[in-house]
């Protein structure tokens, strides 16, 4: 049965239709060369993204869907204990990257010293008003992080959550009246198509602690910039979503619009900011705004002014109708407005707060590798004052440069590329620029780059920010290998080669795109780039080099493909099938031997190619649409399936010989959503069993086939309405699989048709992930997530364990865990584990198994430490270390007393609490010496789990007395430092 649709309104229709129909078309800007980081592309992108996952039925991107969907299996979760149709024991593990190194074929080049380092797309950067080392980042599709020192080298970064609906941030601010509020807003400024709408603004009141969303926010698509008045007032402009600036005089709880009215209406805010005096300052207009919808306004009255009594100035900035920036220094304003082709030439100057405006006298460098925008401004844009002295001006895009008189004269401060002055690199695409004192923050689609010089020198804060935007990855086939590939978006090709959370290095640069490694010939691995351009290694990921393919000659050459190009290798023929135009496939059947280089094709498909052994395909059965999904088969020689973005899926033979113009095997089934990209074809046991995923919205998203593709059967079930990137069978299980979307993993235990129960895994982010690649020889499945980098699993084998029942029982003040066995075979020991919060589980205690029984074996546990939630699950564990998982079980006591419990005694360099149930105030740890001095004491935010850090105390062995004063109530504990 099709998904019942969300309802939407009609003004939100029409406002995302209006959207929709400004949507940058016919882009003409120049691609730069793969061994450049810049957003080349960013338009192309995000087209094809926009279709693969709009709703055909409304021709939009709903993703405010998604807040929906994220909090309603958290629901479920809570509610079930995550013990609903979970595949045993899949528990994912981060692998990061955390930090990364330029390869030596990666012709980028980041100089510094040392090294600069890269994480992924950020716009949104705050300096805590408490603590001016203290720094808040968002990654565009990564979540919040925070360090308490920005000044260290390199930064301690700490994630802040990972369960945000929307991890899109855009924008942050702090209630300067209260510093312990705090709010962000999702959704990118610009209109991309993976942050078309946000989940609105989120709320924090024990300084950044935890967050919920605002409930009256969801309409909020876009945020182009969040601000906090001296009251604590908020303040939120959004592009495109209809709402165009609200304002919250209650905290979030209720909202006003006072968009600054004009004849022609428009709702676009593009950047807003306080002066000194609190006089607000808005522009309005994006991306081709007629011109009577956009234009700059100020008021002295911003609690209280109406879309009516803003204020106009005497001399206006022109334009504003594509997009500004703007940055203030006590009254001095500066606007750093985007021309029509995009560029930003000039910088604008207010000296009397806003009233009379002109430009000044510099002009900004437009084109080259030199210049501020090179065509991007709608995309990246960043301006920045220093509060201290409004001579001070930087102004970003694709390169930083710097004024010091004002804007008169400007010196370029920062490259993306090339060789250049040492510590002046800064990664492509500034979003944001931030003054903090003699401190500037930099956010770009490389992470964010600090200066402690007013931009002098420059250095990465990138290391432990697991931001990677990935598309594809690739696994070694080697058993416990840790070898990965994984592309970036405008980060490269990453090499993986450690274990659990760690490094990468970057061995092409550019976009990375799909990858794959030759499953038995591990010395040749490939890479590519955008569209047919394809990077090589011969020698097992040590060196790279380019082969690119072009329509036409090199006098007239032209891509084809899609952006980011779909492509499958054929581990045993040693051929790579990809994407190509409309009704095409690209074949290259000598990818291990042919020399680096480019090569061109003119004339019909397939001819008069410069090189042998590539050609492009005409196959009929694709109805002339483009290629979305290219799967090898993994059972029968030169066959490949192709899906494309009209919901096809289209079986050819002989495609190693097939000649252009062959019509190949049509399998679609009758009932495939027909105006839908198709993500990803896979097989299970045998080539009957076929799972198809669908990436739009609105539809029945994932199809399996039993019978070879002859009749299909969607088992979408009580999947939420999102988009899947990637479907597999489990292996070795056609009953069962697990789906990468846009909202992290799901997983089933039994595929029944439209009643399928799919079970989010909590051990996982919700974040998009766009494919999953898996490995026999150990078990091993990886998964390449867009904002969160690289993850990886091991898919347990079934233990020969009948465990009969789990459950438990609450006695008193205790509860009792009981299980039993119906049979035993070769079995070791069960870890009874435990956890809070359903998530992170330690172990409670490991009991003995019979080892090999065919009767009935019971056993049971009692666990004195009752929390308000008790989550708990057996780790089944044989004699050769291999282990399941049993389902959770939850037992909930809210009358639970509060109790404090100390873990790890004794201790060395931290102290382990936990108490059993949330306090409803802060809590208070002191630590004496049995003479009495007090050696520690520390007010904490109320959480359930407590760590103190005593590693710089320098306390001598010996016994010490611990009082935690939680909920008024005071409890000590004698503990032994050893």
């Amino acid at each position: 049965m099709v998904k019942k649709l969300l309802v939407v309104t009609f003004f939100a229709v029409t406002a995302i239709v209006l959207l929709i129909s400004f949507w940058p078309k016919n882009f003409t800007g120049s691609f730069k060369e793969e061994n450049e980081e810049s957003e080349d592309g960013i338009i192309k992108i995000q087209e094809q993204e926009f279709n693969a996952t709009k709703d055909p039925a409304l021709g939009i991107v709903p993703k405010y869907r998604l807040y929906n969907t994220i909090a309603n299996a958290w629901q479920q979760f809570q509610l079930t204990g995550g013990s609903t149709n979970r595949i045993e024991a899949l528990s994912w593990t981060e692998r990061g990257s955390y930090s990364d190194a330029v390869g030596p074929s990666n012709g980028n080049g980041r100089p510094g010293t040392p090294t600069p380092v890269t994480s992924g797309r950020m716009r949104a950067i705050w300096v805590d008003l408490t603590n001016s080392q203290m720094v808040w980042a968002a990654g565009i599709d990564g979540g919040l992080w925070k360090t308490n020192n920005i000044t260290a080298s390199p930064a301690t970064w700490t994630l802040v959550n990972d369960f945000f609906a929307n991890m899109a941030i855009g924008s942050i601010c702090q209630n300067p009246s209260n510093t312990d509020i705090m709010y962000f807003g999702t959704g990118e400024k610009s209109f991309n198509v993976d942050g078309v709408q946000g989940g609105g603004v989120w709320k924090s009141t024990d300084h950044g602690v935890t967050w919920n969303l605002l409930a009256n926010t969801t309409g909020f698509w876009n945020v182009s910039k969040l601000l906090c008045d001296n009251s604590g007032n908020v303040y939120v402009g959004t592009i495109g979503s209809g709402n165009g600036l609200q304002r919250s005089t209650d905290g979030g709880t209720s909202w006003t619009n006072i968009i600054p009215y004009t004849a022609g209406g428009g709702t676009r805010i593009s950047d807003m900011v306080f002066s000194s005096t609190g006089r607000l300052h808005v522009t309005k207009g994006y991306y081709n705004s007629p011109s009577n919808q956009s234009g700059y306004f100020y008021t002295d009255n911003p609690s209280t002014v109406t879309s009516s009594t803003w204020s106009s100035p005497v001399t206006p900035i022109s334009p504003l109708q594509y997009n500004v920036a703007l940055a203030a220094s006590g009254t001095t304003i500066y606007a750093l407005p985007s021309s029509s082709g995009f560029q930003t030439p000039t910088l604008w100057k207010s000296t009397d707060n806003g009233v009379n405006w002109s430009a000044t006298s510099a002009v900004l460098s437009t084109s080259g590798n030199n210049a501020v925008s090179s065509g991007q401004a709608w995309y990246c844009i960043a301006l920045g004052v220093d509060p201290a002295n409004a001579n001070n001006v930087i102004v970003g895009g694709l390169n930083c440069w710097k004024s010091t008189d004002g804007g008169n004269n400007f010196s370029q401060i920062s490259i993306w590329v090339g060789s250049g002055a040492t510590n002046n690199y800064i990664h492509a695409d500034q979003h944001i620029a931030t003054w903090n004192g003699n401190q500037v923050l930099i956010g770009s689609d490389g992470g964010i780059f600090y200066s402690a010089d007013a931009g002098t020198t420059w250095f990465d804060r990138n290391v432990n920010l697991r931001l990677k935007q990935f598309y594809s990855c690739a696994i070694h086939p080697t058993a416990f290998s840790n070898y990965f590939l994984a592309g970036a978006q405008d980060n490269g090709v990453h090499q993986f080669n450690g274990a659990g959370l760690t490094t990468s290095v970057e061995v092409t640069g550019g976009d990375g795109a799909f990858t794959a490694i030759d499953q038995d010939q591990t010395a040749f691995q490939f890479g590519s780039y955008v569209y047919n351009h394809y990077r090589r290694s011969t020698n097992s990921g040590s060196s790279w080099g380019s082969i690119d393919f072009y329509k036409g000659t090199a006098v007239g050459p032209s891509e084809f493909g899609s952006f980011i190009n779909p492509f499958d290798y054929d581990d045993v023929g040693n051929i790579i099938y990809g994407g190509a135009d409309g009704g095409e496939f690209f074949r290259w059947t000598s990818p291990q031997a042919t020399a680096t280089g480019t090569y061109y094709s003119s004339g019909p498909p397939g001819t008069n190619w410069n090189v042998a052994n590539a050609a492009v395909v005409t196959i009929t059965g694709l109805n002339a649409r483009p290629v979305t999904a290219v799967t090898v088969s993994p059972y029968t020689a030169n066959r490949v399936f192709l899906g494309t973005d009209q919901g096809r899926v289209i079986r050819v033979d002989g495609a190693n010989t097939i000649a252009s113009g062959s019509a190949g095997t049509n399998i679609t089934g009758s009932s495939f959503p027909a105006t839908s990209t198709i993500s990803s074809i896979n097989f299970g046991t045998t080539e009957n069993n076929i799972i198809v995923s669908f990436s739009n919205y609105g539809i029945n998203n994932v199809w399996v086939s039993t019978d070879g593709g002859t009749n299909w059967t969607a088992i979408d079930g009580n999947l939420p309405n999102l988009p899947v990137r990637w479907a597999i069978f489990n292996p070795g299980n056609n009953t069962q699989a697990i789906l990468a979307t846009e909202a992290g993993i799901y997983e089933t235990t039994l595929i029944n048709g439209g009643s399928t129960s799919w079970t989010h895994n909590s051990t996982f982010p919700y974040v998009r992930t766009d494919m999953l690649q898996y490995r026999s020889s150990d078990r091993t499945l990886i998964a390449a997530t867009h904002g969160r980098g690289l993850w990886s699993t091991i898919i347990p084998t079934v233990l020969p364990v009948s465990l009969l029942n789990f459950s438990g029982i609450l006695k008193g003040d205790a509860i009792k865990i009981s299980w039993s066995t119906a049979s035993e075979q070769n079995t070791n020991y069960f870890d009874l584990q435990k956890s809070s919060d359903g998530i992170n589980f330690s172990s409670l205690t490991h009991v003995p198994t019979a080892g090999n029984s065919s009767t009935k074996k019971n056993y049971e546990y009692t666990d004195n430490q009752v929390n308000e939630y008790n989550y708990y699950r057996l780790k089944i564990v044989d004699n050769d270390g291999m282990f399941v998982y049993s389902k959770v079980i939850l037992l909930k006591q809210p009358a639970a007393r509060q109790q404090v419990w100390v873990t790890g005694n004794p201790f060395h360099s931290s102290i382990r609490i936990k108490l059993s149930k949330l306090p409803q105030e802060k809590i208070t740890c002191e630590l004496v010496s049995m003479t009495g001095t007090k050696m520690l004491s520390q007010q904490l935010n109320a959480a359930t789990e407590i760590v103190l850090d005593i590693s710089k105390l320098n306390l001598p062995a010996g016994p010490y007395v611990l009082k935690v004063t939680a909920d008024r109530k005071q409890f000590s504990f004698k503990l032994i430092r050893e």
